[in-house]
């Protein structure tokens, strides 16, 4: 079960964070407007955090569910501990460093959840963490690709197309490469992702609504 939770979670919070990391610059204008424009980059670096947020994620509520709140406040002190000492270090480069020191923090406090893991799942938690692998690599795919391609376009049109057109094809650039890439890689998990969540809809209790 558990296993199955963190490979729903890891395909589908990196299938986010690679969408929306590509088409970090149309997405930070429309959003906040023109004058935020130079916060792009920094929003595209910090999307790489999400691997490590799944995991912290998943980790947190399982160890409440198991009566460990010692290890939970232990993992929280570290998590905002490695966040201070980060910012500490990397603020005074600006704040495109800032956002890179952050997103690799990531990975060394998801390195070191590995023991509440174990504790969690009663098994070495390598496992868990190599269901990361895959949409990892279909995250890079997807951001260096649609990087390229939008370049291209830049280079073909220039600014002919308006910050709309360049996310919708920016994402969808995005979204089919990583669905490729994760196919290529790990075409079970996928089909097995889809009945399950499929399966959980169909499960779904009807809500009434209130005459």
């Amino acid at each position: 079960m558990a296993l199955a939770l963190m490979d729903i979670l890891a395909i589908l919070s990196l299938g986010a964070a690679s969408v929306s990391g590509a088409v970090a610059g149309p997405l930070v204008v429309l959003m906040f407007g023109a004058r935020w424009a130079s916060a792009a980059p920094v929003f595209a670096a910090l999307s790489l955090i999400v691997p490590a947020s799944t995991i912290y994620a998943f980790v947190k509520p399982m160890l409440t569910a198991l009566r460990r709140p010692g290890l939970v406040s232990a993992f929280a002190a570290m998590n905002a501990g490695t966040i201070a000492f980060a910012a500490w270090f990397a603020a005074p480069f600006g704040l495109v460093p800032l956002g890179w020191a952050l997103s690799a923090r990531g990975l060394v406090v998801a390195l070191l959840m590995l023991p509440a893991l174990s504790i969690g799942i009663g098994q070495p938690a390598w496992p868990l963490l190599r269901l990361m692998g895959a949409p990892v690599a279909a995250l890079i795919g997807a951001r260096l690709g649609t990087a390229a391609l939008m370049a291209a376009l830049a280079r073909e049109f220039g600014l002919a197309f308006g910050l709309r057109l360049q996310l919708l094809i920016g994402g969808g650039a995005a979204g089919v490469i990583f669905l490729a890439v994760m196919l290529a890689l790990a075409p079970r998990r996928m089909t097995g992702m889809a009945r399950r969540l499929a399966a959980a809809f169909r499960r779904a209790p009807a809500v009434p609504v209130a005459g």
